[in-house]
């Protein structure tokens, strides 16, 4: 599921309506029984993807990512089982994206 930085931290939150559907939404994902993989982006930008990014999670800073680039993660995590069941933040960075999981 695609969410966002900050879904976590409801009191800090700007737009607080916004954080808490999608607080709501991952939380619900979360004890659905199914298995999961929520993603928690930055800002997004029209940018042309870098191909590096920085996915952990907790990235510990806000920033921004290329649509372009949260569509290859998205792709790269479909099948990834390391991925089930955890919750990622998501950035540009410096990683390549086929080893955002190593």
């Amino acid at each position: 599921m695609v969410s966002s930085i900050g879904a976590d931290k409801l009191k800090a939150a700007t737009k607080k309506h916004y954080q808490y559907a999608k607080h709501r939404a991952d939380e619900q994902l979360k004890s659905s029984g199914v298995n999961y993989t929520i993603i928690r982006l930055g800002g997004l930008t029209n940018d042309a993807g870098t191909g590096k990014v920085k996915l952990q999670e907790k990235v510990g800073k806000s920033g921004t990512i290329p649509r372009e680039d949260i569509a290859s993660v998205l792709v790269q995590l479909l099948t990834a089982s390391q991925a089930e069941n955890k919750t990622f933040e998501l950035l540009e960075g410096t990683t390549e994206i086929t080893d955002v999981l190593n």
